[in-house]
């Protein structure tokens, strides 16, 4: 942040906190002041870590930066609309409205935030992992966001395919587990991307009997761990496991976890790592 900048911003504090006196109107006004130079602080820009430190000054307002972070869903700045959303989603009792929605949906992207890769070269914006949030709000809501969630099943970035697939089935919104199912599965294969095996393998046993079809579909697949885990979802959906000797057998049938024994009934983590890049899906 520059020295104007925080020349400002202080200013403005002092006359919120009541320095020098002032009627309660003229606080409020200088409150909103400074609710939209931090919002205007989340854009992208060439000032190191402001959008960082207005995000954790917007978290404190808690209800009164909401006015202001809705408007910013609008924002043509990507990164801005994106931690708009991002604290909308954090803020108790803000409302699944249609923009929010898209937003967050759009934040499934495989993006530059939390940071963007230049070459070798990584380029910090601000240490927000967009995806990760939208998919705890997102799941909050599944029912308000089922259309947009569908609309992404057919997006061309791989993440966003399989995040929207990920949260439909999570939330057992599995009306269209045509297309949802073999999205799931396709992540079930040993591959480069760190917990999508076992995200997928809860997901699908999220969707029950219905799923069995497509599990058994790839029972012979080339693709050893994704035989194994599809045989330990199908023996989940016949008899979850009950007692420890169950948990030792599933164990000792999977390798997607080393932590959990029986992923499909144990994963509850929505976590992603930022520094994997996904790629775009690839082409039929």
């Amino acid at each position: 942040m520059s020295r104007a900048r925080l020349a400002i911003s202080v200013s403005l504090a002092l006359i919120v906190l009541g320095a020098g006196g002032g009627s309660p109107g003229r606080a409020q006004d200088a409150d909103r002041e400074t609710i939209d130079t931090l919002v205007g602080d989340l854009a992208a820009d060439d000032i190191p870590l402001n959008a960082s430190n207005a995000i954790r000054s917007l978290l404190k307002t808690r209800r009164a930066a909401v006015p202001a972070l809705e408007v910013a869903l609008d924002s043509p700045d990507f990164q801005q609309r994106q931690l708009a959303a991002w604290i909308l989603s954090l803020v108790r009792g803000t409302p699944p409205t249609i923009r929010l929605i898209e937003v967050l949906v759009e934040g499934l992207k495989d993006d530059c935030i939390p940071q963007e890769h230049r070459g070798k070269e990584r380029i910090a914006y601000a240490y927000v992992g967009n995806a990760t949030g939208a998919i705890n709000y997102l799941l909050r809501n599944v029912v308000e966001a089922e259309p947009q969630l569908e609309e992404g099943l057919r997006s061309r970035d791989g993440q966003q395919k399989f995040l929207c697939a990920y949260i439909l089935a999570r939330g057992r919104r599995g009306m269209r587990i045509a297309t949802i199912a073999p999205i799931l599965i396709e992540h079930l294969k040993d591959n480069k991307i760190s917990n999508d095996a076992c995200m997928s393998s809860m997901a699908l046993y999220r969707l029950g009997p219905p799923v069995e079809p497509y599990l058994r579909a790839v029972l012979e697949s080339e693709d050893k761990q994704q035989r194994e885990t599809a045989l330990l979802i199908l023996k989940d959906l016949k008899a979850p496991p009950k007692t420890r000797e169950d948990l030792r057998e599933r164990k000792a049938s999977q390798s997607i976890s080393g932590q959990m024994s029986d992923p499909p009934t144990q994963y509850m983590s929505t976590w992603l790592d930022p520094r994997q890049k996904w790629g775009p899906e690839p082409r039929p």
